[in-house]
């Protein structure tokens, strides 16, 4: 299959990891967090292996608050995964997302850097 993401709110990483820290604006409580992404690994392009939520109040000393491989398709060739966690106060949250880095052998493009997209992060 043709390998097309179809829109321009993908963001890639190849072969390394995906952090970024969200500022909700308030403390407020969450027990949820999700990305959307995409597999495609005849393109080389492969969900994470997990991804990690972490919390803070300050922006500054964050606390693993849960990491998750669930991944539910919503479409062809991508969905979601989430990480659910006993409720938080929180007004800062750090996404991770853990590459599968170099491609098993066995695989399509076994040996070459995976490619690792993130359109969208839920936060609940």
């Amino acid at each position: 299959s043709k390998f097309a993401l179809g829109s321009t709110e993908w963001l890639g990483w190849l072969g390394i990891d995906m952090e970024a820290e969200i500022d909700l604006g308030i403390e407020q409580s969450i027990s949820k967090l999700s990305c959307h992404v995409a597999q495609y690994n005849g393109s080389r392009c492969y969900i994470p292996q997990y991804i990690e939520a972490y919390t803070s109040n300050d922006g500054k000393s964050f606390n693993l608050a849960g990491r998750g491989s669930d991944y539910k398709e919503d479409k062809q060739g991508m969905g979601y995964m989430s990480v659910h966690f006993s409720p938080v106060s929180s007004r800062y949250v750090k996404v991770f997302a853990k590459n599968q880095g170099i491609i098993p052998e066995g695989r399509p493009s076994a040996g070459g850097k995976a490619m690792m997209f993130v359109d969208e992060v839920i936060i609940e």
